[in-house]
């Protein structure tokens, strides 16, 4: 059987002797031989029965905890409280995450098939952990997946290369593989092309404006060959379309799946203090025999783990991922309102999906393919880590590759489950807590360690609930459906709820694939949450420097360059749309928060570990990263606390300079990257934009020396008053809001941020001023458009200057001629939110 059509370790191979034509004997041949193995596989089963009954009485474990005693009565504390926060904290056990995370990687869980953890388990166990509401809301949406009666394959025509048996080179299905699904690519449509093979390195903008210099090479009509990396997988696929390709295909190239994968080795760890990459005692052939019993055939996928290499992707995995457009995150059917029952749904010819067949292939596939091309080699730049391979350009003349897709679109319920705790004050004001909990087969990283920490937080938060506390602020956990397939869960809930939650969340805070790697912590988030993120992370111990804070763990690895931002100040990157806060922020400017534990990004792209979107995603992946499992207990911790302290806070905790200097520091890159805004058409508009943005900083910097006047004695005057409170509060809440602009970004109409959101082009990079760029990127521009686009930045701009000098005059308002000795007494005492 040639190797293309194995793809995986599923082959059965018989050894014989090339003389005799005999089968090896081996200790189990005869009689005496099979007695032996007979009583060894009954001793095995026995043991399998006993290490399943442990695991079941660790889950239950899991699943349970008895309450602790507290020294304060939480039932009449609704501010921020230190005490409050130590019994929280206490109820986060990297057991107990370590052991869901096991749990959820015993089974292969896409949305679509049988999931040990749905959504009626979550409502239960959610409902057991003392929430006050848990409820599941479903709606209808349209997905994609492969045709089980159709394979998809791609194949090399005209050549004597190609394998004898039926002419196919790599299909999408192979032996071992039931129960599995087929590699893939969501919301690509079927279809039958053929046509010359050109390479286009990460099919960025820039790679097909470098073929297009090139003679006697084109991709119009051409099936294009992209590796992953760098931009959106969709968006590689929209400018290859942009650029008259008939297909594409994808494979995941080694170097940007870097052989140590991003991960701190053993050998750094006593002398820097970072953490193991590796497990102490990583998985042999025999603890298969004992998942066999356990586990049953899915222990097979364990197996083959094992034999593949440490540390690198396996040259014959492929990926599964979605090809939903930036502009229709989401249901496309319904963009822009919620998926439920009696909505108005587009046809699904007219929904902004894919236009053109794309098919994923691997990495040892597409070395095959390079053998097969010929004609330019391609710039240093461009050339990956395939062994022994030349990158090319082109195929040969006369050599044609063929790509035949058959994936089914329909449409389906999905499910969230939303969990509620009332706050005891602020009841209309909410902290949304979010994670996805769908994943592609077993997902041992993605989602599950995501999942293990959500729900940790959750459960700490209602036991917590049981002792009598309860929130200031009213706490939302939810639970995503199908966020694989575009945010589809968060997204529809958002849309159904756009108004309710726009006016009333103070703030979203998620968590996804938490831990990918080992290097260090990071967040991305709205600059308004800066500050809390600052201060919680100086409270949480460091897993890797225990004398340290992780936030001095983290500028480290992570400092602000700035020589204009405060000295230590960690490198918080604006929000990309990677994940399910991008309804929130993206969509509606609710200030949102991403939290992680990545990889070195300068040893590999911190987008990937090298199991990502894989069959090969198990527990062990997780437990190579985190072996102690104490970078998952760090961020349930940093969650916890961070949900807390906005959602009990009495005082927001925020500096409105920070928004100021970042807004400052992506002009100047931008206006650096972006020469072609350097001509007389723009230079009005421009300068327009430039004074406003200096005016913007300088209003956030006076909004914040005038707010310390709150941080002494007279905190406690505004803390009294609750209209002054609410009204001090609310400027948070809505601050952002001026820079959502309803009809949405040129060519993205779902994303309305006009200075930070994505790119068409790119929608996993963090992007800022993305209206502009859009525009900058067309062809034969027209100067009124793009004036435009810097004239709707600088009219937000300034609505927020009036924003932040309007609660200025409340401030220099609130000022008395004098604080009463009783007010400083309780303000040194410490008063609200110490």
């Amino acid at each position: 059987m040639p190797r293309w059509q194995a793809e995986d370790d599923n082959v059965d191979i018989v050894y014989r002797n090339v003389e005799t034509n005999e089968k090896f004997s081996t200790f189990w041949s005869g009689r005496k031989g099979k007695m032996l193995l007979f009583l060894l596989l009954i001793v095995l089963f026995f043991m399998g029965l006993f290490v399943g009954y442990l695991t079941g009485k660790h889950m239950q474990r899991v699943m349970s905890s008895e309450p602790k005693s507290v020294p304060i009565p939480l039932h009449v504390v609704h501010t921020y409280h230190p005490i409050a926060a130590s019994v929280l904290l206490g109820y986060i056990s990297t057991s107990d995450i370590r052991g869901v995370v096991e749990y959820l990687s015993q089974e292969n869980r896409t949305f679509l098939d049988a999931d040990q953890f749905t959504a009626k388990n979550i409502r239960l166990q959610w409902e057991g952990f003392g929430l006050d509401k848990v409820e599941v809301k479903t709606y209808d949406v349209l997905v994609s997946v492969p045709n089980t009666e159709k394979e998809s394959f791609v194949e090399m025509l005209n050549t004597s290369a190609a394998p004898p048996i039926g002419g196919s080179l790599f299909r999408s299905s192979f032996p071992g593989t039931t129960g599995y699904q087929r590699p893939f690519m969501a919301y690509s449509p079927s279809g039958d092309v053929s046509g010359p093979l050109v390479y286009a390195n990460y099919g960025r903008r820039e790679d097909f404006e470098w073929i297009a210099k090139q003679p006697q090479v084109t991709v119009n009509g051409s099936i294009v060959l992209v590796r992953y990396g760098k931009i959106y997988r969709g968006d590689k696929v929209s400018l290859a379309y942009k650029y008259g390709a008939k297909a594409v295909i994808m494979y995941p190239d080694p170097e940007d799946f870097s052989q140590e994968d991003g991960l701190i080795p053993t050998s750094d760890k006593n002398t820097t203090g970072a953490r193991s990459g590796a497990t102490d005692n990583p998985p042999s052939p025999f603890s298969f025999l004992f998942k066999f019993f356990q586990n049953g055939p899915r222990a097979w996928n364990d197996l083959a783990h094992f034999f593949e290499p440490k540390g690198q992707m396996s040259p014959y995995e492929m990926m599964r991922e979605d090809l939903l457009r930036t502009s229709t995150y989401g249901d496309p059917l319904t963009p822009g309102y919620g998926a439920t029952k009696n909505q108005f749904r587009l046809k699904p010819e007219d929904a902004d999906l894919p236009k053109i067949p794309v098919h994923p292939i691997t990495a040892d596939d597409a070395q095959t393919l390079f053998a097969l091309m010929d004609g330019v080699e391609v710039q240093v730049e461009w050339r990956g880590k395939l062994n022994a391979t030349k990158y090319m350009l082109n195929t040969k003349p006369n050599l044609k590759v063929r790509v035949t897709v058959n994936n089914e679109q329909k449409r389906v319920n999905i499910s969230n489950v939303i969990g509620t705790i009332l706050g005891a004050v602020e009841l209309d004001r909410y902290v949304v807590v979010g994670n996805h909990r769908d994943a592609w087969f077993f997902g041992g990283v993605d989602p599950a360690s995501g999942v293990a920490i959500h729900r940790q937080v959750v459960y700490a938060f209602g036991q917590l609930r049981n002792l009598g506390y309860r929130p200031r602020r009213t706490i939302i956990f939810a639970s995503w459906d199908a966020a694989e397939y575009g945010f589809l869960g968060s997204t529809e809930w958002v849309e159904e709820n756009a108004r309710e939650l726009q006016e009333r969340t103070v703030a979203y805070i998620n968590i996804d694939a938490a831990v990918t790697g080992n290097y260090s912590f990071a967040a991305s988030a709205s600059p308004l949450l800066a500050e809390a993120l600052n201060d919680v992370t100086s409270y949480i111990k460091s897993p890797t420097y225990p004398n340290d804070a992780l936030l001095y763990d983290w500028l480290r690895n992570f400092r602000d360059g700035d020589t204009q931002m405060p000295k230590n100040t960690p490198l918080i990157p604006p929000l990309g749309a990677e994940s399910d806060y991008t309804p929130f922020y993206h969509g509606y400017g609710i200030p949102s928060v991403h939290l992680e534990y990545i990889p070195n990004p300068d040893t590999t792209d911190a987008d990937f570990f090298n199991n990502y979107h894989r069959r090969f995603n198990p527990f062990e992946t997780a437990k190579a990263i985190d072996p102690d499992f104490s970078l998952h207990t760090t961020l349930a911790q940093t969650m916890a606390l961070l949900t807390m302290k906005v959602a009990d806070r009495s005082v927001l905790l925020v500096k409105y300079a920070d928004y100021g200097r970042t807004v400052r520091k992506a002009w100047e890159s931008f206006t650096m990257k972006y020469t072609k805004l350097n001509v007389p058409a723009y230079a009005e508009a421009l300068a327009l934009l430039n004074q406003t943005i200096s005016n913007f900083v300088q209003a956030a910097v006076n909004f914040d020396d005038a707010s310390t006047y709150f941080e002494g004695p007279a905190k406690l005057q505004l803390v009294k008053d609750p209209y002054i409170l609410r009204a001090w509060n609310d400027h948070f809440v809505n601050f952002e809001k001026a820079f959502i602009y309803e009809p949405g970004l040129p060519n993205q109409p779902l994303y309305r941020h006009l200075i930070f959101s994505p790119s068409s082009e790119d929608a996993y990079r963090q992007g800022s001023f993305s209206g502009i760029v859009d525009i900058l990127q067309e062809k034969d521009v027209e100067p009124s458009r793009v004036n435009q686009q810097i004239l709707l930045v600088v009219n937000s701009l300034e609505l927020s200057i009036k924003s932040l000098r309007s609660s200025l005059a409340m401030v220099n308002w609130q000022k008395p001629d004098n604080i009463t000795d009783s007010d400083r007494a309780d303000a040194d005492s410490g008063g609200d939110d110490s």
